[in-house]
Order: structure tokens, then C-alpha cells, then sequence
């Protein structure tokens, strides 16, 4: 059964989907804050910046066969 999607979640996902498409990483850092954090179990620790997680989205991009976000935050 898929998942029922957040109509505001629906609304930025292909913001998203372009940004990460977007080869340049021009897009991405339209759209990601300056000093955005990428978490998860997979990494020693918290990667820091626009250029570090846009470099890491990228590269884990090229080894999966999919990429979601399951959990999204936003921080004033």
C-alpha cells in the first residue's frame, strides 16, 4: 500500500527532486539554507553546508537506485 503524501509534502518534492537532478548544484543552493545539516545512521557524523551535503546527496545518488525523504524539518 503507498504511503498517503502530505499535500504540503507533495507541493516541495519536486522542488526537491529538481534541485537534486540539477547537475550544477545551482538549484540545490537556491533552495537549501545556507547552513543546512544532513544526519543519519550511515554517516561518523552530521554533515555541515550547502556544498558538503549537496557533494553527499549526489554521491549517494549515483550508488542507490532511489532516494526519499521519509522525515522533513524546517528550523526558523
Amino acid at each position: 500500500m503507498p504511503l498517503e503524501i502530505d499535500p504540503l509534502a507533495r507541493s516541495i518534492i519536486p522542488l526537491w527532486t529538481g534541485a537534486l537532478r540539477d547537475e550544477s548544484g545551482a538549484t540545490f543552493g537556491k533552495v537549501a539554507a545556507q547552513r543546512v545539516r544532513l544526519e543519519g545512521s550511515i554517516f561518523a557524523r552530521p554533515i555541515d553546508g550547502r556544498e558538503k551535503v549537496w557533494t553527499s546527496l549526489r554521491a549517494a545518488g549515483g550508488i542507490t537506485d532511489t532516494l526519499r525523504f521519509t522525515h522533513e524539518s524546517a528550523n526558523g
